[in-house]
């Protein structure tokens, strides 16, 4: 039995080693779930809170309209109501949300390795711009440095240009003397 489970130790390091994987990524999904739930949650209170607003704003037309209903019932005798409908509709409409809630939970569980995959090729793309942004640095240190010499040496030349026409002043001064003209 002991020589079994040296024989077998990397199956079970592998085995253990996918589990560590497996047990991270369904944590980063259970993380990321976090967020969808809780947006979703905001989502869903705000909805409440306008459907709120509308029933009050909705109530205070109905209470408005009270002496139009008196008279309408007095002239015809009859006044209907569908108010079962109106309770089954918000019955229906409340499932369907429901429903709907719980097929977004499940396309983000399905949409997971999408996610994991866009995440994956972000990172190459960074680490890419990283090393091209590495790169640049390099390139343009020596374009500084070659910037740096062509500047060195143009000041050079322009000082043995100088010289030069300095050096000339005798020789104009001797050759206007000699002919009077220059």
């Amino acid at each position: 039995m002991a020589s079994n489970l040296v024989s077998t130790g990397s199956v079970v390091d592998d085995i253990s080693g996918n589990l560590i994987t497996t047990g991270q990524t369904l944590q980063t999904q259970i993380t990321s779930n976090d967020g969808d739930i809780a947006n979703l949650t905001t989502n869903l209170i705000t909805t409440g809170q306008t459907l709120t607003t509308e029933i009050n704003t909705v109530s205070g037309l109905i209470t408005d309209n009270d002496a139009e209903i008196t008279a309408l019932l007095a002239a015809t005798g009859e006044l209907k109501t569908d108010t079962n409908t109106n309770a089954s509709n918000l019955i229906t409409t409340g499932q369907t949300l429901t429903t709907n809630i719980n097929t977004v939970s499940t396309n983000l569980v399905s949409t997971g390795s999408v996610v994991d995959d866009i995440s994956g090729n972000l990172i190459t793309t960074g680490q890419t711009l990283q090393s091209q942004i590495t790169s640049n640095d390099g390139d343009i240190t020596n374009l500084t440095t070659n910037l740096i010499t062509t500047g060195q040496t143009l000041t050079t030349e322009i000082t043995t240009v100088s010289g030069l026409i300095t050096d000339n002043d005798d020789d104009i001064t001797a050759l206007k003397a000699a002919t009077g003209v220059l």
